[in-house]
């Protein structure tokens, strides 16, 4: 076992930029959820379903309009059933009489979706056909048939006084519950092997996900139904798989998550993971502490590590971090609010509503994914990107988690922080490592992170650098097994910190081997991997900060989230003022002394402060700003746009999937080598003219044009100078200079494509003989920033710029220049 030496770090400078959003104690606006709700007519009877899409109108996009899939349909069950929970749980809590009323006229749809065996159909079209083959609509006790169960289990109670409609709820209930059952009760303590692990064979369709949600459908059914012993059987049934299919260790990969899928022991996805919900529900009802502390162990150690670095989409082993979605996000909030519910710790509401404030701006990119003036959530975030979609699925998954934090004050508290800093896990594509000088030959494969592996070989020495804090980390290596043995080890710097060997005959998939603990005392530190026997084919190095450190604010307060991944316990930090609140908890969330922080414990710092909260407001898509003088250099203003940027054109050396230059439309995209460029924040010169050059090292280093109307400081200058670069062609686009007269002069800006020669007369600034593909790897292509001065009429004063809307345009930095005296 391993002592730390290292100092525990502290924070430095800010990182990242949210916007401040209030505590939403009100119930949650359902008018975009009524607004979805569309008439279908099946065999003569109209009934109620939900349009699965909705996009902004090319006409006017402040307007949506419904869409349906031609290959699935228009409305599905999935959606339906989870309409129905939401629209009877805000009948229960804010006593809306027509969320009742909507809720029937969709389960009349559930209703009539269901088969005469107890399983269900999925999608309707738009004229009212059942899609009867479709392989997401066929009959089946699956996904939507869970969902299905869920609804009517929630459902029945709110409808108990109308025994007539009740009746035929329970009715439909149980005869789901029988076609599920006769699924898991012929397999039921059954396992299977697969890649060497142990695996409960009796899932249903063999998704431990597809039971988790069917899990809470049961456990709402024996709240109300306590002595039902059918779904008592069954629920008990899943529950024990679940618990079953938890593997790893604290320190081991998946570490204590429940995987999704019993054929793939190798991955997780965020979307539906309803496990800790399902285990917190049953163990209650079940009066089963295996079952709650399952939930526990999970909930405690990744959903505080998730809030902490961040949500994901999954792990395929290595990490996946976009697109990310409120139905990932939900159901992890949903298992802590269950945790709430079932132990009366209020600690998983408080996580539950930070993991909820992802929906207000506390994510990557700062911004709201719910709108509350409309009851629109939009369809997720990319690496740089919002989707402005808001389809049925986002929209119900959000309002599910909005009304998972109105039952408890203090998630409906946590809704408003800010991110302010975060020093978590990092991800070191080994393919995008130097061996002696060289990087290695690399070859592409789907599951791969950055959908690359280094094929390394007997002797192969590969350098990795690491920049973070100061502090002790621990080192995992992703890597494909393969049935000849490769055998590698780790140094830090000189120090030899492990060794794994990914030897594994039979079915070949990716793994984590953990590699040791090393201490980084200044950065950048250089990591090699050398290899003893290959071949090895190395995906990525995944490194953990002992302590990882997740910095929250708003106006007057703070708030600091420690997440241990050490196996030995921890000092705590200073109180950063007197009067600090510290509240420690062990490895399965129980409250411990606040003397250290416990082995894989969590922590949870809060004080009060004068500091004001950084300003700006990053994210925003248009608007007004002001923007003031970073600094004077005779002539020159350079401005500060660091709280206007809303995006990272810059990937490095250690972090060669970070950023997206190029490609609104998905998660990755080619990058600027920021090693080969000028250092973060330094002053740069084209042609005598000073520029700050964005801070390359932060998540913010580039405005994307949208219309911003930036309001200079003012003053009579003579001309405007920019950095900046278009990507996917050039560009020639309008910029209005609005003077103190009240006058708009129209001028024409242009910049060339970054990785082409420049076509409108602009200086090259800077460039580099490389750019950084979507996939992490070095290409031999020339790409630059360029310099552009716009002239300016000394004579009036200018008050503002109103950029152009085109997105494919970006600027770095601008400066203005005074007359001369």
């Amino acid at each position: 076992m391993r002592i730390f030496l290292c100092a525990l770090a502290t924070f430095g400078a800010t990182l990242a930029f949210g916007q401040t959003a209030p505590a939403q104690a009100q119930a949650p606006n359902l008018a975009h959820l009524d607004w979805l709700l569309v008439p279908l007519r099946i065999d003569g009877k109209v009934y109620t379903g939900l349009a699965i899409y909705a996009e902004p109108d090319p006409a006017d996009p402040r307007r949506y309009r419904r869409k349906d899939d031609p290959d699935e349909g228009l409305t599905a069950l999935d959606d339906v059933a989870r309409a129905v929970v939401v629209y009877v749980q805000d009948w229960a809590q804010n006593h809306r009489a027509s969320s009742l009323d909507k809720a029937r006229a969709l389960l009349e749809l559930v209703l009539r979706l269901q088969a005469e065996d107890g399983e269900f159909y999925n999608f309707v079209f738009p004229d009212g056909r059942i899609n009867d083959y479709g392989a997401t609509s066929r009959k089946t006790a699956g996904f939507w048939a869970a969902r299905a169960v869920w609804a009517l289990a929630e459902a029945l109670p709110a409808f108990a006084a109308d025994s007539g409609f009740a009746g035929r709820l329970e009715g439909a209930l149980t005869r789901a519950v029988g076609a599920f059952a006769r699924q898991v009760a012929p397999r039921y303590g059954q396992y299977r092997e697969v890649g060497g692990q142990r695996i409960p064979a009796w899932f249903p369709q063999d998704g431990a996900d597809i039971a988790a949600i069917l899990a809470v459908g049961l456990s709402r059914y024996l709240a109300y139904r306590p002595q039902n012993a059918a779904a008592r059987t069954l629920l008990a049934q899943l529950c024990d798989g679940l618990v079953a299919y938890q593997p790893g260790t604290p320190g081991s990969f998946p570490f204590l998550l429940h995987l999704p899928d019993a054929n793939d022991p190798w991955s997780w996805h965020a979307w539906g993971s309803r496990q800790v919900q399902a285990l917190a529900l049953a163990g209650k009802i079940l009066n089963n502490p295996a079952y709650t502390e399952s939930a526990r162990a999970a909930a405690a150690h990744m959903l505080v590590h998730l809030l902490a670095s961040g949500l994901v989409e999954g792990f395929t082993p290595a990490p996946r971090p976009f697109p990310q979605i409120a139905y990932g996000m939900e159901s992890l909030a949903s298992g802590l609010y269950a945790l709430a519910e079932s132990t009366g710790e209020g600690v998983w509401a408080e996580l539950g509503g930070l993991f909820t404030g992802w929906l207000f701006g506390l994510n990557h990119l700062g911004l709201p994914l719910y709108d509350p003036a409309s009851g629109r959530v939009y369809d997720g975030l990319e690496r740089r990107n919002l989707n402005r979609n808001a389809g049925a699925e986002s929209t119900v998954s959000g309002l599910l988690a909005l009304l998972g934090a109105q039952k408890f004050p203090v998630a409906q508290d946590a809704l408003g922080w800010r991110l302010l800093q975060r020093e978590a896990d990092q991800v070191l594509e080994v393919e995008t490592g130097t061996d002696f000088g060289a990087p290695p030959e690399a070859r592409t494969l789907e599951r791969a992170s950055g959908g690359k592996v280094a094929l390394l070989g007997a002797g192969a020495a590969l350098s990795l650098s690491l920049n973070a804090a100061p502090g002790d980390y621990l080192a995992h290596l992703i890597a494909r097994t393969a049935p000849e043995a490769g055998r590698v080890t780790l140094f830090a710097g000189q120090e030899r910190v492990g060794q794994a060997s990914l030897r594994q005959p039979g079915l070949l998939h990716f793994e984590v081997r953990p590699l040791g603990h090393f201490c980084l005392d200044k950065e950048p530190l250089v990591l090699t991997l050398s290899v003893a026997e290959g071949p090895l084919q190395a995906d990525a190095l995944w490194v953990f900060p002992a302590v990882e450190r997740l910095l929250l604010g708003r106006p007057g307060e703070r708030l600091l989230l420690l997440k241990s991944w050490s196996e030995t316990p921890q000092a705590l930090p200073p109180s950063p003022v007197p009067g600090t609140q510290v509240r420690v908890f062990d490895q399965l969330g129980r409250p411990q002394d606040p003397t250290a922080l416990p082995p894989y414990g969590f922590a949870l710092l809060r004080w009060k402060t004068e500091a004001p909260l950084p300003s700006g407001t990053a994210g925003s898509a248009s608007g007004r700003f002001a923007v003031r003088v970073d600094v004077q250099e005779g002539p020159y203003l350079l401005l500060d746009l660091v709280p206007l940027f809303d995006g990272d054109a810059f990937s490095t050396s250690s972090e060669p999937l970070r950023g997206n230059f190029d490609n609104p439309d998905g998660p990755h995209g080619a990058t600027y080598p920021a090693e080969r460029l000028s250092p973060p924040g330094s002053i740069v010169r084209s042609s005598s003219v000073p520029f700050r050059f964005p801070p390359t090292d932060t998540l913010r280093n580039m405005l994307t044009l949208r219309g911003q109307r930036l309001e200079v400081p003012p003053g009579r200058y003579r001309a405007l100078h920019l950095l900046g670069a278009a990507e996917q062609g050039s560009y020639r686009e309008e910029v209005r200079l609005e003077y103190k007269d009240g006058t708009i002069q129209p001028v024409l800006l242009g910049l060339s494509d970054w990785c082409q020669e420049p076509q409108f007369g602009e200086q090259v600034a800077l460039s580099t003989p490389f750019r950084r593909s979507n996939q992490g790897t070095l290409e031999p292509l020339t790409c630059r920033i360029f310099a552009q001065t716009i002239p300016l009429d000394p004579a009036r004063e200018l008050s503002a710029l109103i950029l152009p809307s085109r997105d494919n345009l970006h600027l770095f930095a601008l400066t203005l220049e005074q007359p001369a005296r």
